[in-house]
């Protein structure tokens, strides 16, 4: 029959032979494609704020999510809250201005350009203050940086509008940076080691 057919419709059998090579393929690829769950969480699931800023996993699996109320710490089912302070002076974050980072050790960083960085400390599981940009610069302004960024060597960078610091976690040694850049650096990543891209 195959025969009979490829002699007397030799276009149409090589068409049919395409399609189907082609719904094979096709079919074969669809099985690999992993599928998206989504879940919705909120503050009926214990979620402190409706407005998340920024989200990190650790190196153990829990998610922490920046709000304006702190951070939260999510381990699958239930929350855990903290809430950032100095003292007794509570901070609350506002976007744009806050984020999470995580340093080579697994520490969830709270990046923030009113000057203040936090580091969860699992010992007391809760957050302390680890850097004041305020009183290492004597700055007066409010929101001093105008951009902030862990790397993966252990170093906090931050810029003003006109200079740039670096933090390095691991000796808390604070360094202001000699830097022909005078442009207001807002945005920074790390693509290899030692190779960074600014934005202004």
């Amino acid at each position: 029959f195959y025969d009979f057919c490829n002699c007397i419709y030799p276009q149409k059998t090589l068409i049919v032979k395409r399609a189907l090579v082609l719904t094979f393929i096709t079919l074969l690829l669809a099985n690999h494609v992993p599928a998206q769950l989504y879940r919705y969480l909120d503050i009926r699931d214990g979620l402190s704020s409706r407005r998340v800023l920024s989200i990190e996993k650790d190196k153990k699996g829990y998610i922490w999510l920046l709000t304006h109320e702190g951070v939260d710490k999510y381990n699958g089912k239930e929350y855990v809250h903290y809430p950032l302070t100095d003292g007794e002076k509570k901070f609350q974050q506002f976007p744009n201005l806050n984020k999470l980072g995580q340093d080579s050790q697994g520490g969830i960083w709270v990046l923030g350009k009113n000057g203040y960085f936090f580091r969860y400390n699992p010992a007391q599981d809760k957050y302390d203050v680890k850097l004041n940009f305020l009183e290492k610069t004597q700055s007066k302004k409010r929101l001093p940086l105008t951009m902030t960024y862990l790397d993966s060597e252990d170093n906090l960078w931050m810029a003003t509008k006109t200079k740039q610091y670096i933090y390095r976690i691991q000796t808390e040694e604070f360094i202001e940076l000699e830097s022909p850049i005078q442009e207001e650096i807002t945005f920074m990543t790390q693509t290899k080691e030692n190779t960074f891209f600014l934005g202004t």
